[in-house]
């Protein structure tokens, strides 16, 4: 009998054993998925908060930049009536002249205003508890920001613009915004992928899908055929699309191809701003019409339709766009990117907050209210958010703020915008965007390219690059492409929706 009761007192005690383990190994998976939870609420708040913010100071400077046109219409308006009444002639490179310290605080406005948004930004995530990412902190502390092709009248803007850049990153940054590009193929992410994909698998398909990728892979023989990067290198940090020209406002309004607007109608819009906003602006636009003169104009992002985009992508919106917002333009976009060890520590340089205190960077201070640093777990989760500032010309019941060309004070909020996840998960290095490319074409030289590949910064882009410089290799693609029984297999498959891959839609804010 004892033998027996000792091997039931055993069992009871393996099945106690297994229900404890049972038990901790629930209670640690309902801890990491609380924790994984808290996590992303955290994140999409943070991140939401970031977007808004930005695109809230987007919106500010628009207002700023397009006040400061009407200023300009205003004083050399003045200066028009002032010498017809003095029965002078006004040289017009003297009204430019005048002028000219307006234009360049303009241009500052343009470059540097939405610089604030990213700064508040920062803290924005922080007050969120976002810890900072070093690797995001290096890179915007050493941005190399030059100012190739740059006006000549404003390149110490440009000097100033990257060394504030580089001033918010020595101060840490917790999410790093999706960076504005041009239409330069060398900023173009999926042209790399599409010359991995050739030399390594002789894989040729992006080649045949895409015309540009086809017409360079047919026509390129140097680095001297890669085109000039635009003024300001190509890039930049939570632009707002704004550029200058010297122009008439006849000439300008006679420019506009989607538009038919008058300068009586941009009187009536000036009228009502005095009105709604307590202004005394007094502007002969009748006199200024044939006067050329700097003006802030908006680019060409801002006559993307949101409705057109939305078609093509099959986004589900619930009603028709109003027609007074359907405009795309630049947007704010984050991205926050934390290790799972981070979001209970983890971080080199982390935030606390204390009751009745503002959050503030503390690199390297430990307290006991801190939270704890838990064993690193190897994974990451990643939150990207897009905003936009909005608002419309109040005339003939509505306009697109680009209804007249030139910029106007006009933004009046911020909402959250849809993402396209795919486009800026395949983003190339921002180092290699910034620096390796304006240097290279700087130079033409492939040498350039071989330092930055071979070398201490081993990047792949570049290494791309020299890969589609051997004749060789452009060849091979091209012989490939010339067998049907290669280019005729190449099919477009585009994205969302439909049977089979991962489902789900592509968009989200």
């Amino acid at each position: 009998m004892k033998s027996g009761n000792h091997r039931k007192s055993g069992q009871a005690i393996l099945f106690l054993v297994l229900v404890l383990l049972i038990g901790t190994v629930a209670v640690i998976w309902n801890f990491n998925l609380h924790r994984g939870i808290v996590t992303k609420m955290r994140m999409r708040d943070a991140g939401d908060g970031a977007a808004l913010v930005s695109a809230r100071w987007q919106g500010i400077t628009l207002n700023m930049v397009g006040e400061l046109n009407l200023v300009q219409a205003v004083l050399a308006a003045e200066a028009l009536a002032e010498a017809e009444e003095s029965e002078e002639e006004i040289e017009i490179v003297d009204l430019f002249t005048e002028l000219s310290e307006l234009n360049l605080l303009r241009r500052k406005l343009t470059l540097q205003g939405p610089l604030v948004g990213f700064a508040a930004a920062q803290q924005v995530m922080l007050n969120n508890k976002i810890h900072q990412n070093s690797s995001y902190s290096d890179f915007y502390s050493s941005l190399y920001y030059e100012t190739y092709n740059a006006p000549s009248d404003a390149a110490d803007l440009y000097v100033d613009y990257g060394s504030t850049i580089n001033a918010i990153g020595d101060n840490g940054i917790a999410g790093r915004t999706i960076l504005t590009r041009s239409s330069h193929i060398l900023y173009d992410p999926g042209f790399y992928t599409a010359i991995e994909a050739g030399y390594t698998a002789n894989w040729w398909c992006d080649f045949v899908l895409n015309s540009e990728y086809g017409y360079w892979l047919d026509s390129y023989s140097s680095p001297g055929d890669w085109p000039d990067l635009p003024d300001d290198g190509g890039y930049s940090i939570l632009g707002v699309d704004v550029h200058y020209v010297g122009a008439s406002l006849n000439g300008l309004l006679g420019s506009l191809t989607n538009s038919a607007p008058d300068t009586g109608e941009l009187e009536d819009f000036i009228d009502d701003y005095n009105d709604t906003y307590d202004r005394d602006y007094v502007v002969d636009l009748d006199a200024l019409s044939d006067i050329p003169m700097y003006w802030a104009i908006y680019g060409s992002t801002w006559n993307n339709s949101w409705q057109d985009f939305a078609d093509e992508n099959n986004l589900p919106f619930r009603d028709p766009i109003v027609e007074h917002f359907d405009y795309m333009g630049p947007e704010a976009i984050y991205e926050i990117n934390i290790q799972m060890d981070e979001t209970f520590g983890g971080a080199d340089n982390i935030t606390t907050r204390k009751d009745g205190e503002v959050t503030e960077w503390m690199p390297d201070k430990y307290e006991k209210n801190q939270v704890t640093r838990p064993e690193r777990v190897g994974r990451s989760m990643r939150w990207v958010s897009a905003a936009k500032a909005f608002g419309f010309l109040d005339v003939d019941g509505g306009k697109i703020p680009s209804y007249f060309g030139i910029v106007l004070p006009c933004f009046s909020e911020a909402r959250l915008i849809p993402v396209q996840r795919p486009v800026h998960d395949a983003s190339v290095n921002p180092n290699h965007d910034f620096k390796h490319i304006p240097r290279f074409l700087e130079d033409r030289e492939m040498s350039v390219l071989e330092g930055y590949a071979y070398g201490s910064e081993q990047c792949t882009a570049c290494r791309n690059l020299i890969w589609f410089d051997n004749a060789t290799v452009r060849s091979t693609g091209q012989s490939w492409i010339s067998d049907p029984g290669n280019s005729d297999t190449c099919q477009d498959y585009g994205g969302g929706g439909g049977g089979g891959g991962s489902g789900g839609a592509p968009f989200g804010h």
